[in-house]
């Protein structure tokens, strides 16, 4: 199985109500989806989760070009899905720092990887060790009250805080 095509989706979605932070107010989530084709007609699938710059530094287009413009030609590409570790390890030679963008490589790794063998990823990663997990909600910044509204509807809702 070879890699034949890496696509990278860049997708947008606008906030229901902004994020007003000090000295920046966010109105969308910016996110970036990866495909990565093979030449078995299997394709490994990543999402980003917020690209947003102020964050963690990197982009849509920084990505983009990252994943597109330097790994794929230079290591994706006729490359065996399956050999995760070689191609970590050679993202993290060709290039310093990026993580999101090699975190969203490695996903879709992981994902093609997972549809080669036939089982879900988790197995990939040592195996299922609960049924669950209790899930936390954020909470975005507020009026006091409404903050605490919408914290009680979340625990009423099923969701947990922890430290």
């Amino acid at each position: 199985m070879k890699i034949t095509k890496v696509e990278c989706i860049p997708v947008s979605m606008p906030l229901k109500k902004p994020l007003r932070l000090p000295n920046v107010t966010i109105t969308k989530l910016d996110t970036l989806l990866l495909r990565l084709h093979t030449d078995i007609g299997l394709v490994g699938i990543a999402e980003s989760g917020d690209t947003s710059s102020w964050y963690r530094g990197e982009s849509q287009a920084s990505m983009v070009a990252m994943i597109c413009d330097i790994f794929a030609p230079r290591i994706l590409l006729g490359e065996d899905p399956r050999n995760i570790e070689k191609i970590v390890g050679a993202m993290d030679t060709l290039a310093r720092d990026n993580n999101q963008a090699k975190a969203l490589v490695d996903c879709a790794l992981h994902d093609l990887k997972g549809k080669a063998l036939g089982v879900p990823v988790y197995q990939l990663l040592g195996g299922r060790t609960r049924e669950s997990a209790p899930l936390g909600w954020v909470l975005s910044a507020g009026e006091p009250a409404k903050v605490a509204e919408a914290a009680l509807a979340a625990r009423e809702a099923g969701f947990v805080a922890s430290s």
